[in-house]
């Protein structure tokens, strides 16, 4: 790889990815059928199946499969690879990292200079590890090479629990780097929620399983999904009004056209992580809901900037 200096660090983003699922899998019906609950999993939460992991696999030989299928795939060698990050909830041990298995693949290839660690945290460790690379990548520490990001997990609940049917295991590798086909926004394009909570948590000397807090998960979810669309709104409300003035961009959709201003019409696709996938839903149509309130903010702004406008020209003919 050319050393950093020699590359500017445009358009940053996503190379290429590859996901890894489990080949034994259940469907939610017949999980429904077992736990004598018709609906409650494909209709009450989304479901339709659920992988899971035999006795000879793991966090780590899923992400491994990953890493090397996706690097295989786009023909790059392992000394092309600078930093490696990784996401998950599920460590095979409380010290040493999950990254730390994977060196072993490059270090064989004569790459001893990788950085990286894992980001272990439920839920969110994948995509912690994904900003960690690309900011890497866009920063002046960058070495010129490119970066991998993993998310690995197993996800397993106790027979009887409410969350069982949101179990499941997998595994996704993606390559960063700059000049990238799927380009990953910066700051005002982002946003972020932080909170204390035990909706979800895996206290040490506890069994296999971690403590759930159903509903405490769902608002916690929610809340934070209406606080980083909020932030994000607030963020790029300079940059939506200026559109809004200037009028529809060349090739844009007549609702694009007609549209009043909101958030999601600024975007293309929504992807988000599932919990369970009815609660994807629910987020989204808030999300929709925000949109339709600040809608009609705008409309009555809009009608008494018209009332004072009206009334002013009035006032000014009638003294004239």
């Amino acid at each position: 790889m050319a050393s950093s200096a020699t590359i500017k660090t445009e358009n940053v983003g996503i190379h290429g990815i590859y996901v890894y699922f489990p080949r034994l899998v259940v469907q939610q019906e017949d999980l429904e059928a077992v736990d004598g609950c018709c609906g409650k999993y494909t209709v009450g939460l989304g479901q339709q199946a659920m992988t899971f992991c035999g006795d000879r696999e793991d966090v780590v030989s899923m992400a491994a499969t990953a890493v090397l299928r996706l690097l295989d795939s786009l023909g790059i060698l392992p000394k092309d690879i600078g930093k490696l990050e990784v996401g998950t909830e599920t460590g095979v041990d409380r010290s040493k990292s999950v990254m730390s298995y994977l060196v072993e693949y490059f270090t064989s290839a004569g790459n001893t200079t990788l950085q990286g660690s894992d980001h272990t945290h439920g839920c969110y460790g994948g995509t912690a590890a994904l900003f960690s690379v690309a900011d890497w990548v866009c920063s002046p520490s960058w070495d010129g090479r490119l970066g991998l990001v993993v998310a690995t997990d197993i996800a397993m609940y106790p027979e009887n629990s409410p969350a069982r049917p949101t179990g499941g295991g997998g595994a996704a590798a993606l390559l960063l780097g700059p000049d990238a086909p799927l380009v990953l926004e910066p700051w005002p394009w982002r946003s972020h929620f932080s909170a204390h909570t035990f909706d979800f948590f895996k206290p040490h000397g506890h069994p296999l399983y971690p403590v759930v807090d159903g509903p405490a998960t769902t608002l916690w979810f929610t809340k934070a999904a209406d606080a980083c669309a909020a932030q994000l709104y607030r963020q790029l409300h300079p940059l939506l009004e200026q559109d809004q003035q200037q009028g529809p961009a060349a090739g844009a959709s007549a609702q694009q056209q007609t549209s009043l201003p909101g958030l999601l019409q600024h975007f293309d696709y929504f992807v988000s992580h599932a919990p369970y996938n009815k609660i994807v839903r629910k987020i989204f149509a808030r999300m929709v809901l925000q949109d339709m309130l600040r809608a009609d903010q705008w409309q009555q702004q809009q009608q008494q900037q018209e009332t004072l406008f009206t009334t002013g020209r009035g006032s000014s003919n009638h003294g004239g």
